[in-house]
């Protein structure tokens, strides 16, 4: 692989302008696969091994196993934990302008854009038909939103412009110096919205994702005109659930309160959303999770619950929760009763057993979501 570093490292300064603004890279790919040997990815926007095998080389790194972790072109551009298509984006990304759009040839997503949120790089994929209104997908803390949305994506993307982005701190976006909570994320939401010009929108929210979806309802008022949110803790937490979250806050208990959290979510799941979703989260510190604890915890005592919080916007916007797990049937019957007192809520309860069904059943899950959405 001597040969490619040396091809990588005299090539990468090379910028070629498409008509959109872009910048290809199908020249890279081709060429790092054909120097690494084929490999097939196995999800969509995802770049072959072999190409990552050269561009970690190229910077002296050991060569990730699956490309979902930190890579040389990441960390050139000063971002990490990426999804493969915005990993080797961020070849060109680390000097686009932010909004300038960044073509990956390839993969079947083959754009990735940049949004500026106070100076934040935020990375955002945009699909489907050109529309003024959109699908956006918030994802939870501690994974890449754009990697984690992408089997949920395809599904909305042939009927909605869908988006979905990585926060601050996750994937391809950049790395503030500084804290942030869900406000923050609210912020980074807002930019990606602005940049792409897009309203009305639907905010589809993956469990603590919803905190920065009401805020953004708060913000934006009938331009949000309905959220859907996935697995979330919609009623009040039960005590083991915020023991579980202060163990996360704690550097000596932070790993066995992630690995409570997780056994929790992942039981009965099938092995390739278990394995997608230990690396994921995994590549993710004591720092985020600890932040990611901070805020959550914050906001269930400012609200007490997310169905309060919503209650409180004006007006209150249609909403629809579907889950999974927990299967308690109180969880269950104590949001339909909500439902009968409030019908902008409404709730389904999905044949799954995972707390991620946009990753465990994306079809039912999207079905759901298109009804809802209309």
């Amino acid at each position: 692989m001597s040969c490619s570093a040396c091809l990588c490292r005299g090539t990468l300064g090379s910028r070629w302008p498409t008509q959109s603004g872009g910048y290809t890279l199908g020249w890279l790919a081709t060429l790092c696969n054909v120097l690494g040997g084929w490999r097939r990815p196995k999800l969509r926007g995802q770049v072959t091994d072999a190409s990552y095998t050269c561009l970690a080389r190229w910077d002296g790194l050991a060569c990730p196993r699956r490309g979902w972790h930190d890579s040389c072109c990441a960390r050139r551009a000063g971002y990490a934990h990426g999804s493969g298509a915005g990993r080797l984006a961020a070849v060109a990304a680390w000097r686009a302008r932010p909004g300038e759009m960044v073509v990956v040839l390839g993969t079947r997503e083959e754009q990735m854009r940049y949004a500026d949120a106070g100076g934040v790089r935020i990375a955002y994929d945009d699909e489907g038909p050109r529309a003024d209104d959109a699908v956006v997908l918030l994802p939870g803390w501690c994974n890449s939103g754009r990697a984690f949305f992408a089997l949920l994506a395809e599904r909305l993307a042939a009927r909605h412009r869908v988006i979905r982005l990585d926060w601050r701190g996750h994937g391809d976006s950049g790395r503030p110096g500084t804290d942030f909570g869900h406000e923050e994320l609210a912020d980074d939401a807002m930019a990606v919205i602005e940049a792409a010009g897009v309203s009305p929108v639907v905010l589809v929210a993956q469990a603590h994702g919803g905190w920065p979806a009401i805020r953004l309802r708060r913000r934006l008022g009938d331009r949000v005109t309905k959220i859907v949110v996935l697995s979330w803790l919609v009623l009040d937490p039960p005590p083991p659930v915020m023991a579980v979250f202060e163990m996360l806050q704690d550097p000596q208990r932070w790993r066995p309160g992630l690995g409570q959290l997780l056994a929790g979510w992942l039981a009965g799941a099938p092995d390739d959303v278990t394995e997608w979703v230990r690396r994921e989260t995994g590549s993710y510190g004591f720092d985020m999770w600890s932040r990611a604890a901070r805020a959550v915890t914050a906001d269930y005592a400012r609200h007490g619950n997310p169905l309060r919080a919503a209650a409180h916007l004006d007006p209150t916007p249609d909403m629809l929760h579907l889950f999974s797990q927990p299967r308690a049937a109180g969880f269950l019957t104590g949001q339909q009763e909500f439902s009968a007192a409030n019908p902008w809520f409404s709730v389904k309860r999905l044949d799954g057993v995972t707390h991620f069904p946009a990753l465990e059943i994306p079809d039912a899950t999207a079905a759901e979501i298109e009804r809802f959405a209309g």
